[in-house]
């Protein structure tokens, strides 16, 4: 890499390293308002299936960001832009959930943020 921040097959991808540090930040955070919004439920069970719905966008997005480096550097900077976007989101949402049934905020959510990522998925995939 020569000192201007390029590579042999062109632009460096700039956002790697934020987007990398946005998913784990976002992911620990997003957990951390379902355990305190859930911190009442008694049961075990119901909170880790949770947890693991509420997680599963960003492990998505970890797959997404380590599948995409052979991606022109362009379309990987678009990723990494939806994958900061979708890691700082949910967790303002999560922040404030409604007062009558806060589970839902943490159902959809998920849902909405995995159809965001698997359209950015299709969409710069196809850039390459």
């Amino acid at each position: 890499m020569d000192p201007i921040g390029t590579t042999p097959k062109g632009p460096k991808p700039l956002l790697r390293l934020p987007a990398a540090i946005g998913l784990v930040l976002g992911a620990v955070a997003s957990l951390g308002y379902m355990f305190r919004t859930g911190s009442r439920n008694q049961s075990i069970v119901l909170m880790l299936m949770f947890a693991g719905w509420v997680a599963a966008p960003y492990a998505a997005g970890a797959f997404a960001h380590r599948r995409a480096r052979t991606w022109p550097a362009a379309a990987q900077n678009q990723l990494h832009t939806l994958l900061l976007f979708l890691a700082a989101v949910p967790p303002v949402i999560y922040a404030h959930p409604p007062t009558r049934q806060p589970a839902s905020v943490f159902l959809l959510v998920p849902v909405a943020s995995g159809v965001l990522l698997a359209g950015g998925w299709f969409v710069l995939g196809r850039k390459r």
